[in-house]
């Protein structure tokens, strides 16, 4: 489940591989054949939804890897022994790996639970204003400013957000520090700014900045060529209390010279749950499910 709610559309992929043996499906569940070559298997799970690995053989190695869909990250993995027919412990037959994903050595029934939350990142984005003759090009707030925040293209779904008790698409840059935006925003899915309203005075943009979240920083781009390749410097990143949060500076340039445009920004994400369960000897299940 996602949030405590149903899935719709969102589906969580998963790769299941065994050594030495290959999936061959059986309607909506799969069944471990020996294969001296093997492969992989990869599949969707929604919420509800489970895919069971029957006939696997005592003692297999199972290794599942999985890939959320966007927005969405991986908040933990659990397992549990169902049935164990030589009492052996539940951590001595579960291998949890790394990065390469999570295995397990089948002796008994288990049932394997991974739960995903809702990728939402602190996210502030801010206009600001420099010179490009200034030689050290500092910048400074730049009020004025309007921005419509899209989803995965330039053409996509607007981000709201509620001001005064008003639901609004498009964004002004104004007070002390300029933001016209700050809010949680999804991990994963790319974010384009359109600048509709340029300060007087300013240069618009050449092209749409855009940026996406990932677990391990901001990354923010243009989608015409600018001249500049890293915008690394435009990306403050602050943690407090375990919480981090991101300030994207947009650039415009006075006169008639280079355009420059954009904002800082911080999100906050939570991610759904998926369930997983591996039979010893008779198979492996996978559910999703969501929590919130």
């Amino acid at each position: 489940m996602v949030d405590g709610e149903t899935a719709a559309g969102r589906d969580f992929t998963f790769t299941a591989s065994a050594p030495g043996f290959v999936f061959e499906q059986s309607g909506s569940d799969y069944i471990l054949k020996e294969s001296a070559a093997g492969a992989d298997v990869s599949f969707d799970l929604a919420n509800a939804e489970s895919v069971t690995i029957r006939e696997v053989p005592y003692g297999t190695k199972l290794t599942f890897r999985e890939t959320p869909c966007a927005g969405y990250i991986v908040e933990s993995v659990d397992a549990e022994q169902i049935s164990d027919p030589d009492g052996i412990p539940l951590e001595n037959s579960i291998d949890l790996a790394g990065e390469d994903g999570k295995q397990y050595e089948v002796r008994g029934n288990i049932e394997i639970t991974y739960t995903n939350k809702k990728g939402l990142v602190p996210v502030v984005l801010r206009k600001v204003g420099y010179n490009n003759t200034d030689p050290q090009e500092q910048t400074y707030p730049l009020v004025g400013a309007k921005f419509k925040i899209h989803e995965g293209s330039i053409s996509g779904n607007c981000v709201t957000a509620e001001v005064g008790g008003e639901e609004i698409s498009e964004f002004t840059s104004a007070g002390a520090d300029a933001v016209f935006f700050s809010g949680e925003l999804k991990m994963g899915v790319r974010y384009y700014l359109e600048e509709t309203e340029v300060p007087s005075g300013y240069n618009a943009p050449a092209g749409n900045y855009y940026f996406t979240i990932a677990e391990d920083g901001i990354t923010l781009n243009c989608d015409v060529p600018t001249g500049q390749s890293n915008y690394d410097s435009w990306i403050e990143r602050q943690t407090e209390g375990g919480v981090t949060v991101y300030t994207i500076s947009i650039r415009n340039v006075a006169g008639v010279s280079l355009p420059s445009t954009g904002g800082p920004g911080r999100g906050v994400f939570y991610l759904p749950g998926i369930l997983l369960t591996g039979l010893a000897g008779a198979g492996a299940v996978m559910k999703k499910k969501k929590t919130e």
